[in-house]
């Protein structure tokens, strides 16, 4: 490879990359990446990038580090932003504080592995477009490639689906790392994963002049991407915050234009959030449903949720929620009691999950609950919503078991997740804080929830889908500690004990 003269990142995609930048992809690039103060702008171009990073004039050196970039959909966020900086950083990125036989690397992290891959291919398929960078790669596959450098350095660009710790990209020495599509993160297994999470991870591994880089369009739950936006947009104290409409990125490309007007009529509230990135979580009257801090301190420090036996409170009411599902969405069962202390406790989730093609069978998953419910609480009363109820009603019979449906329809979920937000305000919930995986699982779902406000009154309230998951365990979970606030109200106290251990292969949490 014979060696490029260095070039600003603006300049680079140009005259290197041969890509055709709009205006506001160039205002945005050139704050972001190539160190322009938004003040140093002039004219039209100072007009953008006041809209894009609101009345600021001067950046901090250390903002420049942490980058948040919440740009509508088909803005070039993923062609520009991430894959084409991702080469740039491969070419241009600093390794000298590298050892020998280490690679540094361009990390992606996605909610999913495909995500991620996307990243890579258009990095490669820029690649493709220089033939000395073309001749200079080595090890090439679909979840990375990597580039020998005219000083003999290897340095790689490698996509991993989110994981906790950022555990995809422990071990490497970071050129810069990419959480794309960030506002979305949660995994696809039983791990409740968040740009936090990875961002953790990731940020001791940054090599001098890296940079970490939260990329999104937004979306209704809290995240950290969310937060250091809100708190950033027009101050860039701690990171540098941009926002901007498609739109805005496009030039007002009209073949744009005219799909977004499509957008609006047939789904304004999507187009508000996807086009528009009409302030994150308010977006087009859509708000969170519960307070993240107030959830967070009903955590019990030290509780688990597999008590032993001696440490069970015995006079409590018992109530058992579930959600059920099988192709695409969890199966899901909670416990709660409420205590004499008029306290209600969280005291045992579960969860089954169905793997891609291979959907979870009702039976077997009443065979994996039901003892649960028998022979743990000597519980004989399943509640849930109406979906999958008759098919369900034979399978749980056998185990003497009766299923009852909760509230139903817009105003039962509501009353039932007005329930679950006046315990944690009233500080009278209870969540153990172990096994960890499944209770950050809960909260994560029940941070998403979202409410919005209906015509003529009511209200509606949406657990958002992400990664292949859809509130399952908060569904179960918010049943649960309704019913036994109501039990404590209506049926009077049930004594119960605890023989029961688990069986060896139950997905019991």
């Amino acid at each position: 490879m014979t060696a490029l003269p260095w070039v600003s990142f603006t300049t680079f995609c140009t005259r290197v990359l041969r890509l055709r930048l709009t205006k506001g992809q160039r205002v945005a690039a050139r704050v972001v990446y190539d160190g322009v103060d938004p003040g140093q702008l002039q004219g039209d171009e100072r007009e953008v990038a006041r809209t894009i990073f609101g009345n600021v004039e001067v950046i901090p050196r250390l903002a420049r580090r942490i980058l948040v970039l919440c740009f509508g959909r088909n803005s070039g966020k993923t062609l520009i932003f991430a894959a084409a900086y991702g080469v740039y950083v491969m070419v241009y990125g600093d390794t000298r504080s590298c050892g020998p036989g280490d690679v540094p690397t361009v990390v992606v992290i996605a909610p999913r592995t495909r995500t991620a891959r996307l990243d890579v291919r258009m990095g490669r398929s820029l690649i493709r477009r220089v033939p000395e960078l073309d001749r200079a790669i080595e090890d090439d596959g679909k979840d990375g490639f990597s580039l020998r450098r005219p000083d003999g350095t290897l340095v790689a660009f490698a996509a991993y689906a989110a994981s906790r710790g950022g555990a995809g990209g422990r071990g490497l020495p970071v050129l810069t790392f990419i959480l794309d599509e960030a506002w979305f993160f949660l995994s696809d297994d039983a791990y409740a994963v968040t740009d936090r999470d990875c961002y953790r991870g990731l940020k001791p591994r940054l090599l001098p002049g890296g940079k970490a880089i939260f990329v999104s369009t937004p979306w209704p739950v809290v995240t950290m991407m969310g937060d250091l936006l809100a708190t950033n947009f027009g101050v860039c104290s701690t990171a540098i915050a941009a926002r901007a409409p498609t739109l805005l990125m496009r030039d007002n490309d009209p073949t744009i234009a005219a799909d977004i007007e499509i957008e609006r009529a047939t789904d304004p509230d999507n187009a508000a959030r996807e086009f528009d990135c009409a302030e994150g979580i308010n977006a087009a009257g859509t708000s969170l449903f519960f307070d993240g801090d107030t959830l967070d301190a009903a955590l019990q420090a030290g509780e688990h949720l597999v008590m032993p036996v001696d440490r069970w409170p015995y006079d409590r009411s018992i109530a058992v929620g579930a959600d059920w599902g099988f192709v695409r969405n969890s199966s899901a069962l909670a416990v709660a009691a409420h205590r004499s202390d008029g306290k209600v406790h969280i005291l045992m989730l579960a969860e089954l999950v169905p793997k891609k093609g291979a959907p979870l069978v009702p039976s077997a998953v009443v065979k994996e609950f039901a003892p649960i419910v028998c022979n743990r609480y000597e519980h004989h009363t399943v509640v849930s919503d109406e979906h999958y109820m008759e098919a369900l009603r034979e399978h749980l019979g056998a185990y003497r078991l009766t299923l009852r449906s909760a509230p139903s329809g817009n105003e039962g979920k509501a009353l039932i997740y007005v329930n679950c937000r006046k315990l944690t305000a009233e500080q009278r919930l209870v969540i153990p804080c172990e096994p960890r995986f499944i209770v950050q699982k809960l909260l994560a779902q029940l941070k998403a929830t979202t409410v919005k406000p209906l015509d003529g009154g009511g209200m509606r309230i949406s657990s958002p889908t992400r990664a292949g998951t859809h509130g399952d365990v908060a569904s179960a979970a918010v049943i649960a500690l309704y019913e036994a606030t109501e039990a404590t109200r209506s049926r009077g106290r049930v004594t119960c004990y605890d023989p029961y251990s688990p069986m060896e292969g139950n997905d019991y949490l």
